[in-house]
């Protein structure tokens, strides 16, 4: 799921507002560069056990005990520590995985946390809630992309979230792409994000795709 919103400056231009994130979206194809999940709960407990989300696990665990200095090391055992540290030094930013990285995905195979559900004990129950985007102001259109066949970021989560900010009366552009897994989603959808956001530099108005969102039900991992 690629996730992109922008904010209008004091009278209402946006253009330098949007040219970080316009430069983001023209270099997704080379870096793979991804909005925040809009549902951090849910995408742990939906996808923790798998590789992928046991890597991204990691990650969020690593990067937030640093940056809120919160230690993970009373909810994981102790093996999973080492494999944590491998894979947030090697990120997934690559194609082929290093033998020091599939060691570590089957170290966390085998043993990771100490608890059921991490998002119900603190102090990573009030990281997430912190973390995890609410409705956006009503001045901030909201660009979307959804693979049908992410395993990762399940489509009922981004199309709840897209239906929870219409509801708000928000504007969300959701673009909609098939046969493409998680790891793809973010190049694939390059251009669209892009075009998207150049519209919004030259000021041309939104459009809205809220009355006609998908089924939230439309879940690869349900089919």
């Amino acid at each position: 799921m690629l996730c992109g919103a922008i904010r209008r400056r004091p009278g209402g231009d946006v253009r330098g507002a949007i040219g970080v994130q316009l430069h983001a979206g023209a270099q997704a194809g080379r870096r793979r560069r991804r909005g925040p999940a809009t549902d951090l709960a849910q995408l742990f407990r939906d996808d923790l056990g798998t590789t992928g989300g046991n890597n991204l696990a990691a990650l969020t665990l690593w990067s937030w005990s640093r940056v809120y200095g919160a230690s993970f090391s009373n909810v994981v055992v102790p093996s999973a520590v080492p494999a944590i540290d491998t894979i947030a030094a090697r990120c997934l930013d690559t194609v082929f995985s290093s033998s020091a990285k599939k060691k570590a995905d089957v170290s966390l195979s085998q043993a990771y946390f100490t608890v059921p559900d991490i998002t119900r004990v603190e102090p990573w129950k009030s990281i997430i809630l912190r973390n995890t985007p609410g409705v956006l102001p009503r001045s901030v259109p909201l660009f979307l992309s959804q693979s049908t066949t992410d395993e990762v970021v399940r489509p009922s989560v981004t199309f709840a979230f897209a239906r929870k900010q219409c509801e708000a009366g928000r504007t969300v552009d959701l673009d909609v792409i098939t046969g493409v897994t998680h790891e793809w989603t973010a190049i694939k959808t390059a251009d669209a994000a892009f075009r998207w956001l150049q519209d919004r530099m030259n000021g041309v108005p939104p459009l809205s795709d809220c009355g006609r969102l998908p089924s939230i039900e439309a879940d690869p991992a349900k089919a």
